[in-house]
């Protein structure tokens, strides 16, 4: 029964090391895929520029549909 308080205080310890490794790789990861998210934002922004100098409008029905009419 002497060693049950130290028992527990491992388990405890322990229980917080693995949280805080479990928040670091959370936060980690939320980093890689907020970075990718802006870099899809900026391809998305560069193919629009090219779309426009390239003479499509997104806004004209014709170029909507795919097809000219």
């Amino acid at each position: 029964m002497t060693h049950l308080p130290f028992f527990l205080g491992g388990l405890y310890l322990g229980g917080i090391i693995v949280w805080a490794a479990m928040m670091r790789w959370a936060i980690t990861r939320q980093g890689e895929l907020i970075d990718k998210l802006q870099s899809s934002r900026e391809d998305v922004a560069r193919l629009k520029l090219l779309m426009k100098l390239n003479g499509y409008d997104e806004h004209s029905p014709k170029d909507r549909a795919g097809g000219g009419v």
